[in-house]
């Protein structure tokens, strides 16, 4: 059985994952802090990022007690970050926070919108099904 071949295609996978974290992050993080304290904010966040980094190739170190150990500390830290992820606040069509006010009711102005937009878009489907039928009708 020839591991190597899974091994290096969840290697290029997770170099994937990394190289889209660092071209999203910028933009995500901009649109999540208020404007009174984005620059701190994003420097704060970068700086953590890069302590990360810094602490990485450490991790192959724990290879030596177990040789599976470096692949499940990255595998557990990954899946941990996946699931708070998943607690931040959808920022489409939401306006960006000025004031840390603003910030804390991220969530309610999303919601707020995301009826809007299914309404909206619930409206535009049915413009769309009655043009189709209509179109239809005229070519007959």
């Amino acid at each position: 059985m020839e591991l190597w071949r899974v091994s290096t295609g969840l290697t290029m996978v997770g170099k994937l994952g990394v190289s889209v974290s660092y071209a999203v992050f910028p933009v995500y993080s901009s649109e999540v802090f208020p404007t009174v304290v984005r620059n701190m904010g994003i420097g704060l966040a970068s700086m953590i990022g890069r302590a990360g980094g810094i602490l990485a190739p450490f991790v192959a170190l724990l290879g030596e007690y177990w040789a599976p150990l470096p692949l499940l500390t990255f595998g557990i830290l990954i899946f941990l970050d996946g699931v708070a992820i998943l607690a931040l606040p959808e920022t489409l069509g939401v306006p960006l926070p000025n004031t840390l006010e603003d910030a804390e009711n991220l969530k309610r102005v999303r919601d707020k919108n995301s009826e809007n937009t299914e309404r909206i878009l619930s409206d535009e489907l049915q413009k769309t099904e009655i043009t189709q039928i209509y179109d239809r009708i005229t070519v007959l």
